[in-house]
C-alpha cells in the first residue's frame, strides 16, 4: 500500500510539471510578480490594454487600480496595485 501511495504521488508530480504553462520557471516564479517592469506604465492610462500589459510583463495573476486617497488594503502575492493621479494616470505601480 504505502508503495502504490509513493508512485501514485510520484506520477502525479511528474504529470503536474509536465503540463506546467510555466515549463522554463521555478515555483516560486510562477506565483510572484516582477516589479522591475512595471516603472515603464507610469503615466499611462488605464485602458484594457495596458492592463494586460502589466499583467503579461510582471507575471501577477490580478490588478487592482487605486483612485486618489485610496488606501491600499492588504498586499498580496501575485497582484500588481496601480494608483492613480488625480488626472486619472498610472502615478506608480508595485506588486502587493
Amino acid at each position: 500500500m504505502l508503495r502504490l501511495t509513493i508512485l501514485a504521488t510520484a506520477l502525479l508530480g511528474a504529470t503536474a510539471t509536465a503540463q506546467s504553462p510555466y515549463p522554463n520557471r521555478s515555483f516560486a516564479e510562477k506565483f510572484d510578480c516582477r516589479p522591475t517592469v512595471l516603472s515603464q506604465f507610469t503615466g499611462q492610462a488605464p485602458t484594457a490594454t495596458v492592463a494586460r500589459q502589466m499583467l503579461t510583463s510582471s507575471g501577477a495573476k490580478k490588478l487592482r487600480w487605486l483612485q486618489v486617497g485610496e488606501v491600499p488594503g492588504k498586499a498580496k502575492s501575485g497582484r500588481v496595485t496601480a494608483q492613480l493621479d488625480a488626472q486619472g494616470k498610472i502615478a506608480t505601480a508595485y506588486c502587493g
